[in-house]
């Protein structure tokens, strides 16, 4: 779990560059999967791994619509294997990085102590991305970034889309489980936001919006996400005064997603995604390929006619929804969206049964995990995001720690309750120790 959350970080500050970390084809991503397989089969309960603890999993629908979501996807693999070789294995990344789910949630539903550590890792993780983050975002944006040795790619690449669900979530961690340190938190949070923010595309920005306003009505009594409102209208209002131009900017961008009209630098991607993403619709919903899809390994930009430089690099419709559709077909795609959906009202139900037992810390992390998941469904809805690791493994790891988080509240609550009662799995003496970094509240 260590290395794992190293992992995300780097993905997290490095972006594309940072998954050809390893020998191809065996890169960071596929690297740590296999390690995550190792742990399971080296411990020593790997029995009572597979056969207690993943069990409890599938009392939750959402694992059992992956499942079959999972299985009808590599029956639309296998068969074009032989045809399209490694661009087949390639393009099922958008499904089998859900493996680390599992993974993940077998690992935490059987030490339930280990969420307590992802939880300290986090808020480790939201101090160190706001504070490296401005600088790789420099480097990124100069293009001054040194290729990766043997390739044409950078050692930073990075998408803004993914980089405004991280900042959504770091803000719904920081107004929901009140971990101390408000004014360096604020400070490093509107930095970033109104250094990468203000160079966000419409996917990022709308992420960021929707995510913001989840925390804002989930959480419209706390102090802090007051303090954030206040700090943020007073550095618009400036910002503003200097920069009135800024309002016209920014309303375009966000205004061609809702309508025809806008600026010609944004409808033009907007009308080429329209129409590739309604022929899609058309061949499924109406059309042949309703049952199979196109299977995964075959060119969807080449075959569509939508591959604008003829290349063969361009694969994917820019959207991820879209994009399961037209390669599994509407079954794949239905199953898709129950495996998502179903996840989703499972944290929101989660979330307001624990808030209604007044269990911050647990209505906490389901509120921060379920902005997230908004976040990034949402850029998916827009951007390449799970066909590739630095999105989906980060999708995929909230998937796992949202499964886990549901079975660890069910069966031992105590776990994040500090209501008098011991959390399960940490000694007495650690208790204080392992706890009080991450949500004590100073009284300022």
């Amino acid at each position: 779990m260590g290395w794992h959350t190293w992992v995300l970080l780097g993905y997290s500050l490095f972006g594309r560059g940072f998954s050809y970390v390893g020998v191809a084809p065996l890169y960071i991503g596929e690297i740590t999967l296999f390690f995550g397989f190792i742990t399971l089969i080296l411990n020593r309960s790997f029995s009572k791994l597979i056969g207690h603890y993943l069990p409890q999993l599938f009392r939750q629908p959402a694992p059992c619509f992956l499942v079959i979501f999972f299985l009808w996807c590599v029956f639309h693999t296998i068969p074009y294997v032989p045809v399209y070789g490694i661009n087949a294995i390639r393009d099922a990344a958008m499904y089998y990085y859900s493996l680390y789910a599992f993974i993940i949630a077998v690992v935490l539903t059987a030490r339930p102590e280990l969420l307590i550590f992802l939880l300290r890792r986090y808020r480790s993780f939201i101090t160190i991305f706001l504070l490296i983050l401005p600088f790789t975002w420099t480097i990124y944006q100069a293009g001054v970034s040194p290729n990766i040795p043997g390739t044409t790619a950078t050692m930073i690449d990075m998408k803004v889309a993914d980089v405004m669900a991280h900042l959504s979530a770091c803000l719904a961690f920081f107004v929901a489980l009140k971990p101390p340190g408000v004014i360096s938190f604020l400070f490093l949070f509107l930095m970033n936001v109104g250094y990468v923010g203000s160079q966000a595309n419409r996917s990022g920005t709308v992420a960021f919006v929707l995510a913001f306003l989840v925390v804002g009505i989930n959480q419209i009594q706390s102090k802090r996400l007051w303090k954030i409102l206040i700090v943020v209208g007073i550095a618009l209002t400036l910002i503003v005064a200097l920069n009135p131009n800024l309002i016209e900017v920014v309303s375009s961008k966000v205004g061609t997603i809702f309508s025809d009209e806008g600026s010609t630098r944004y409808q033009g991607t907007k009308e080429w995604r329209q129409r590739w993403w309604t022929k899609i619709i058309n061949y499924t919903f109406g059309g042949e390929y309703f049952w199979t899809g196109r299977g995964f390994g075959i060119n969807l930009a080449t075959v569509d006619g939508f591959d604008p430089f003829q290349d063969g690099i361009l694969r994917s419709p820019h959207n991820g929804h879209i994009n399961l559709l037209a390669r599994t077909g509407v079954p794949g795609f239905i199953l898709w969206l129950c495996a998502q959906l179903s996840w989703g009202s499972t944290m929101l139900l989660a979330y307001v049964h624990s808030r209604l037992r007044g269990l911050q810390h647990w209505s906490g992390l389901f509120m921060t995990l379920l902005t997230y998941w908004i976040a990034f469904m949402t850029t998916t809805t827009f951007e390449v995001i799970i066909e590739g690791p630095t999105g989906a493994i980060w999708i995929w790891t909230i998937y796992g720690v949202g499964m886990a988080a549901i079975q660890i509240y069910r069966t031992t609550p105590e776990l994040l309750d500090f209501s008098g009662r011991q959390p399960v799995g940490v000694p007495a003496n650690e208790e204080a120790l392992a706890l009080q970094p991450v949500f004590t509240e100073s009284k300022g």
